[in-house]
């Protein structure tokens, strides 16, 4: 029942990746408008193989539990604080998000 849940978030997290790879950073920012329907299927499914390959190198090169802990620190600290920030800086924009 764990292994089966640990499948369908890993699953549910490389759906959701793909699809914002797929719709917000090349529907949007790359494609413009003239966005081909085939080819963001396309990238997405590269960015699902891509991303799970990454997953798989990271779940074979044995990392200590402590670098990942560092790794994930460094990446959180670089994210969150932007975010909060935002809640209260009284000019920023939905433009400074995309």
């Amino acid at each position: 029942m764990i292994i089966g849940s640990l499948a369908s978030t890993a699953d549910s997290d490389l759906a959701a990746m793909s699809s914002i790879v797929m719709t917000d950073i090349y529907g949007r920012n790359l494609a413009k408008e003239a966005a081909d329907p085939r080819l963001m299927l396309l990238v997405g499914r590269v960015t699902m193989i891509v991303a799970t390959g990454l997953a798989l190198f990271f779940a074979s090169a044995k990392f200590n539990i402590l670098e990942l802990l560092v790794l994930v620190g460094a990446i959180w600290g670089a994210l969150v604080f932007p975010v909060i920030a935002s809640f209260y800086w009284e000019k920023v924009t939905n433009r400074a998000f995309t």
